[in-house]
C-alpha cells in the first residue's frame, strides 16, 4: 500500500453497455426502423476519474523541518485553513 489522498472525483461520461453481444450488434448494425421494432437493451454506466495524489517515499522517518513536502497531499479546502 502507498500513503495517498483522494483529492477529487470526477464524473467524466456516460457510456451505454449491451446486455449481450446480440443487443450490441442490434445497436451497431440494425437500421432505425428495425431497432424500434426490435429494441436493444443495456445499462448506462457512469465513468468516474479519481485523482489520487501519493507519496511513496513515506515510509522513512523525516524530520520536523521536512514536512513540507506532505502538504501537496492535503485536499486544497484544508490547507487554507
Amino acid at each position: 500500500y502507498l500513503l495517498g489522498n483522494d483529492i477529487k472525483r470526477e464524473v467524466t461520461s456516460t457510456v451505454h453497455v449491451p446486455d449481450t453481444w446480440w443487443d450490441g450488434f442490434k445497436a451497431q448494425y440494425f437500421p432505425i426502423w428495425l431497432l424500434r421494432r426490435f429494441p436493444d437493451h443495456g445499462r448506462f454506466i457512469e465513468e468516474t476519474v479519481v485523482f489520487t495524489h501519493v507519496c511513496p517515499h513515506l515510509n522513512i522517518a523525516t524530520q520536523a523541518e521536512q514536512r513540507a513536502h506532505l502538504q501537496f497531499m492535503t485536499p486544497p479546502e484544508v490547507q487554507q485553513l
